[in-house]
């Protein structure tokens, strides 16, 4: 759908620059559009490590063997699907950030600087060769507050 998204928006309006903004796990998703037609690729509280391992971190064996409804770290309901859990079993993030620098450069990246929810893994972030980089203080994972101001201020300068 986003690969959709960019094609409409440049068929549309061929002469304004597009930036795809990537949240989290979608960060990852953004890691395997075609990008040719793209001005820059901001990632925001990018996902680290290997998802089926921090799955199973997170919820135990039972999700890995056979998905189910799980109690997120801010207290919601999220079904993981089997079919959800085949498609990312092999996916490393930082594999996956690498193959995308390896065609497209201007990636830049915010991570949370009062992040709860991604683990230590994205500290491997930080030299991955990001066009730029910077630790949103304030921000917690899903930005709100003082930390979001904060991120509209950077976003501000940089689109």
């Amino acid at each position: 759908r986003v690969q959709k998204l960019i094609s409409y928006a440049k068929n549309k309006h061929p002469d304004t620059p597009i930036v795809v903004l990537a949240h989290s796990m979608g960060c990852g998703i953004a890691s395997h559009l075609e990008l040719g037609d793209v001005d820059k690729v901001i990632f925001v509280a990018p996902a680290a490590g290997n998802v089926f391992i921090n799955l199973r971190k997170r919820y135990g064996d039972e999700i890995i063997n056979t998905g189910g409804m799980v109690k997120t770290s801010d207290g919601l309901n999220k079904l993981v699907s089997k079919e959800y859990l085949d498609s990312v079993a092999d996916i490393t993030w930082e594999d996956e950030y690498k193959k995308l620098l390896n065609r497209f450069k201007s990636v830049y990246v915010f991570e949370a600087g009062d992040e709860e929810i991604v683990g230590e893994e994205r500290f491997l972030h930080r030299n991955l060769g990001f066009k730029y980089y910077k630790v949103v203080e304030g921000a917690t994972h899903n930005v709100h507050g003082r930390g979001l101001e904060n991120l509209f201020s950077e976003l501000d300068q940089l689109v």
